[in-house]
């Protein structure tokens, strides 16, 4: 068993608060600069996610456009949460490595890659 003093953790835990509250977050969640979702896209009830429901013909169109929705998210390196049953299909968009996590401008361009994908299937 490995022994440590009160003293060393409490300077742990002092460097790590310091640290943490100096990284500068790239991207800003909307909680502080709002952002209007694309067409379709709503804020969740607590302003934290952008969300959208599908319904579509069968699974085998719904499963179809979720590997397309796959492939877009890989490429932008941003992945939605999904829940899909059967021919329903409901996406939630939020970006978790901002403080505190909130929407920000990846949500709004995969929303916007999304809205691409369900217009090219239904074209």
């Amino acid at each position: 068993m490995m022994k440590c003093s009160i003293g060393v953790v409490l300077l742990v835990v002092t460097l790590f608060a310091s640290l943490s509250q100096s990284i500068k977050y790239p991207i800003t969640p909307s909680t502080q600069y709002p952002l209007p979702p694309p067409k379709g896209w709503i804020y969740s009830p607590y302003g934290d996610s952008l969300e959208r429901n599908f319904t579509f013909s069968d699974f085998n169109e719904a499963f179809g456009f979720l590997t397309r929705v796959a492939l877009v998210a890989a490429i932008q390196d941003h992945h939605p949460f999904i829940q899909n049953l059967y021919n329903f299909v409901q996406l939630s968009l939020s970006t978790d490595d901002v403080n505190p996590p909130g929407v920000t401008q990846l949500d709004i361009n995969l929303a916007t890659a999304i809205n691409s994908i369900v217009a090219n299937l239904t074209a």
